[in-house]
């Protein structure tokens, strides 16, 4: 009896301490590969306050917990990271995340009447691969929004064809390195794209 009494008290002990733990979210970007999380996670490490890190390579996301009657420090947090060598875009603290989770759970993915979706393959290889693709396409004046699935190598946009031909969108995805179904990147474009950007070359 006695020992169930102990193990109960520690697990309420252990639930209190993750409880008071502060949650911190940090858009990154420019994390691409393992490489990238240890060096992330490394860095991060060498504050003492902070636990638990984990990393989202696929959203740019690097979460912890900070202890229970620690300071949290965005500040520093975001230095940290750029310490590891790549760009602290955004950090959130506790409520901040959850009222960030559910304002996305609210949003209703709307397509006005005046613009199309369209589908197809790009070549692309990794998660820096895919923040390449897709900013450049949403910097396209007439463009919505664009998604690029690692997995699958499709992109799916959504755009205005009253203001750009939706040619114009595979031209500039070429000219930044990446084959498309309709328009091939040129050779020299491609050779200098990043070694963990090299893709199998669209035929």
């Amino acid at each position: 009896m006695m020992k169930l009494l102990n193990i109960l008290i520690l697990n309420l002990i252990a639930l209190a301490t993750m409880v008071a733990q502060t949650p911190v979210q940090i858009k990154v970007d420019g994390m691409t590969c393992d490489f990238c999380v240890n060096s992330v996670t490394k860095k991060l490490s060498n504050a003492k306050e902070i636990e638990n890190i984990t990393v989202d390579l696929e959203k740019g996301l690097v979460h912890f917990n900070v202890k229970k009657g620690s300071k949290v420090d965005k500040k520093k947090y975001m230095e940290l990271v750029e310490k590891a060598g790549y760009d602290a875009r955004e950090i959130k603290v506790g409520n901040e995340i959850k009222a960030t989770q559910n304002a996305k759970a609210k949003q209703v993915n709307y397509v006005p009447a005046s613009h199309e979706t369209t589908t197809f393959k790009v070549g692309g290889e990794c998660g820096m691969c895919k923040q390449r693709i897709e900013s450049n396409v949403r910097a396209i004046k007439g463009v919505k929004s664009a998604s690029w699935n690692k997995e699958t190598k499709v992109l799916t946009v959504t755009y205005n064809p009253m203001k750009i031909d939706i040619m114009d969108v595979h031209k500039k995805i070429a000219s930044v390195g990446r084959d498309t179904e309709l328009v091939k990147a040129d050779d020299a474009v491609y050779d200098k794209l990043p070694n963990c950007c090299h893709y199998d070359r669209l035929k």
